[in-house]
């Protein structure tokens, strides 16, 4: 941990470690996301998803995050491709990337709803394995197309 001097000369370090200690790790690293300043990602009020998308579009970080990261080992995909392919800027994309490789928290519980979500509608189980077998239906479905 670095040291650093307020303007009364005194180390400002020890306010760290007790504010370390009365933060539970999870807020902790909230914080510390929070304190990071993106230039090209933000929150999308509107969106049940928490992880951050690229500003100004409802684009998923993780999906520009999956795009690079999907491409075949011999032809990798490249942040120059993956920007021409979603009409966004290489600065978003090298953002959006460093955002998920960060590994933030907000994107674990997005993942961990989802599999709630999925679950609980029988489409997967609990160790994340799609169900072989008809989906479930729509309640609005006429008997006919049962």
């Amino acid at each position: 941990m670095l040291a650093t001097r307020s303007a009364s000369g005194l180390d400002a370090a020890p306010r760290l470690v007790i504010l370390e200690k009365t933060l539970n790790p999870t807020k902790l690293s909230e914080v510390a996301m929070n304190q990071t300043q993106w230039k090209h990602l933000e929150p999308h009020p509107q969106s049940s998803y928490k992880q951050l998308f690229l500003k100004g579009t409802r684009i998923r970080a993780e999906i520009i995050y999956d795009s690079w990261l999907d491409a075949e080992p011999p032809d990798p995909t490249t942040p120059e491709e993956v920007a021409a392919d979603w009409n966004v800027s290489v600065e978003a994309v090298r953002e959006a990337i460093a955002y998920c490789q960060s590994d933030p928290p907000e994107i674990e519980e997005d993942h961990r709803k989802e599999r709630e979500f999925f679950q609980a509608r029988g489409v997967i189980d609990a160790e994340g394995n799609y169900l072989r077998g008809d989906l479930p239906r729509s309640s609005t479905q006429r008997p006919s197309e049962k």
